[in-house]
């Protein structure tokens, strides 16, 4: 009995050991070949025809072996084809590189890609990963038949976005009723000068296109802009695409109209003190901070009515103010730089505590080849103890008194000499007189009338 009990002990003890094997081999992790290149051979033109036979080649780094369980299948692909699965040809697991080889039927039509998503079809424990592995040479198979279809921009509208009253400055251009394609490039040229760009035709090449910025999504960014949209005179833009090693230029010297400037008062802030911190100046409007500067005019304001429609923001009134400030002898004028200035533009004036000014804005254009910006701001002088600051309209520390000039005219300081009351309208009493006596005339006859007929009967 104790016999059979051993037997049995040991039995169970080597199923033990044998399922713990059978385990542990289940979860070995699969092998994977990472190539380090991969080598397109045995054509000597990167453009095939059918009949062709391409070699292709994945290599291991430093020539190193690895140990596959199984062969993996390759995918390639040519232009928008079906996918196209490749067995190895090399024979040994234990390989530094795998070989593959294909031929070149009527089907495969454009460039070939070793397919980047899941490049590699995994075969039991075998797998592949190649993602952003490089390709020795670009190959096009049957590249007489490739019929490429362009990007219609026939239909192209603009539309400025991406921007606020604060990011003005800084706005995104975006090109709508155009089906874009993800796969292809896009490139776009802007330009103040309708003839920029003479032949068009001759723009194939990929770089040929080095001038022009590139473009995703639909949405041309201010880096492609910036250099057309603070410049004087129009806008014209250029569209190009490149795919299947070919550009074309799909678009030309379309006409783009320019971002609307903002409203008076929102154009150019200024923050006027000498007191702490100088002067600050901001331009809202597209702007070279680096090369450009402002143009300022200072004023006092003598007419209040332009005040009262300025803060009750009446239609017009800003330009009224601009307009009045442009004609009204300054206080001061000058130029300033759009920063932190050592000295403030209202050192020297002769200011007035609680009086109004206007200051007048205008961007420097360079005699002309920067796009008018001009702006007006109305503010009131406050003095404190150290110094002065002009606060605008629009600030809570502005205040203003408006005149009601019916209430002065009104006004009569108690003159005995004036009648009290409301004198009497001698017209008015003359015909009220004539209607009375008429009525009385007109009852008089008629009772004398009813009488006498009474009398009759």
């Amino acid at each position: 009995m104790k016999k059979i009990l051993k037997i049995n002990l040991v039995i169970i003890i080597m199923l033990c050991v044998f399922l713990c094997l059978s385990k542990v081999k289940a979860e070995e992790p699969p092998t994977f070949f990472t190539p380090i290149s991969i080598e397109i051979t045995n054509v000597s033109s990167d453009s095939i025809k059918t009949g062709d036979t391409i070699n292709i080649t994945l290599k291991s780094q430093n020539d190193t072996k690895q140990q596959l369980n199984q062969f993996p299948t390759l995918i390639i692909q040519f232009g928008n084809g079906e996918k196209i699965e490749l067995e190895t040809t090399t024979e040994e697991l234990n390989t530094a590189t795998l070989e593959y080889s294909y031929k070149i039927t009527d089907n495969d039509i454009g460039e070939l890609k070793i397919l980047s998503e899941k490049q590699v079809i995994s075969n039991g424990t075998t797998s592949m990963g190649i993602n952003n592995v490089p390709v020795n040479r670009n190959i096009i198979a049957n590249e007489d038949k490739i019929q490429i279809e362009w990007t219609d921009f026939s239909r192209a509208t603009f539309e400025w976005i991406d921007y606020t009253e604060k990011s003005h400055a800084t706005p995104s251009l975006k090109i709508n009723n155009v089906e874009f394609n993800d796969e292809y490039s896009y490139f776009v040229y802007l330009s103040n000068d309708k003839n920029a760009i003479t032949d068009a035709s001759s723009l194939t090449g990929l770089s040929d296109f080095e001038d022009w910025t590139s473009f995703s999504n639909g949405v041309v960014g201010i880096r492609a802009l910036e250099n057309v949209i603070e410049k004087n005179g129009d806008i014209y833009i250029w569209i190009a695409e490149y795919q299947e090693n070919e550009g074309k230029v799909l678009l030309t010297a379309k006409e783009v109209e320019r971002l609307e400037q903002l409203p008076l008062g929102k154009r150019i802030i200024g923050y006027i003190q000498n007191i702490d911190t100088k002067d600050s100046i901001y331009v809202n409007e597209p702007f070279s901070v680096d090369t450009r500067s402002i143009n300022y005019k200072i004023g006092e304001i003598a007419d209040r009515e332009i005040i009262s429609k300025v803060i009750n923001n009446e239609n017009g009134a800003l330009q009224e103010l601009l307009n009045y400030a442009k004609n009204k002898q300054s206080l001061d004028q000058g130029n300033i730089k759009l920063q932190e200035n050592e000295q403030s533009i209202i050192d020297g004036i002769n200011l007035k505590d609680k009086a109004y000014y206007f200051v007048y804005y205008e961007a420097e254009d360079e005699n002309g080849t920067y796009y008018p910006i001009e702006d007006i701001a109305l503010v009131q002088a406050i003095k404190y103890n150290d110094g002065w600051t002009l606060v605008n309209y629009t600030d809570d520390r502005f205040s203003f008194e408006q005149e009601n000039n019916n209430q002065n005219n009104n006004q009569n300081n108690n003159d005995d000499t004036v009648a009290g009351g409301k004198l009497p309208q001698t017209g008015e009493t003359i015909s009220i007189c004539i209607a009375v006596t008429a009525l009385i005339i007109l009852a008089i006859a008629v009772g004398y009338v009813i009488k006498k007929n009474r009398d009759i009967k």
